[in-house]
């Protein structure tokens, strides 16, 4: 056994304190980093303006993503046909939500990779800096839809 896991015993509002606690911090900590890179290396990151842009659509689909209920996503059939229009809009509006995180994930490693790591500059620190805030913006996103519950 782990060291004292069985004896931990959190109700649903504990779990959910916790989670929506961790999904913050990789938030804030996300969006410190760029303000951060900003303020270190602005010559470097004001030059090129697009690379804010897989930042927001970070948080853009943190938004849209965590907008819709779980409940619609976790409907397997339905009888009344308004009700069917609404889980599949609902269904809809979280794709294009999750294609929107992992886009800007995929911009975010483009931009490290393409214009940091491969380019002749004497730092790949804003680089790093950008693909982490996406990342920790993104794995926030996905905690926080997967692991809190609202019907306990």
């Amino acid at each position: 056994m782990f060291w004292g896991c069985n004896r931990i015993h959190l109700t649903e509002e504990g779990k959910n304190y916790f989670v929506c606690l961790l999904c913050g911090v990789l938030f804030f900590t996300g969006w410190w980093m760029m303000i951060d890179v900003l303020a270190v290396n602005s010559q470097v990151i004001s030059a090129t303006k697009i690379y804010h842009i897989p930042g927001l659509a970070s948080t853009a689909s943190f938004l849209i993503v965590n907008a819709i209920s779980t409940r619609y996503i976790e409907i397997y059939y339905c009888v009344y046909a308004p009700t069917c229009k609404n889980i599949a809009l609902a269904r809809s509006i979280m794709y294009i939500g999750l294609v929107l995180g992992f886009g800007s994930l995929f911009a975010a490693t483009y931009i490290l990779i393409h214009d940091f790591l491969l380019s002749a500059v004497e730092s790949y620190t804003p680089g790093v800096f950008i693909f982490l805030q996406n990342f920790l913006i993104f794995s926030s996103n996905m905690i926080l839809k997967f692991f809190y519950r609202t019907d306990y």
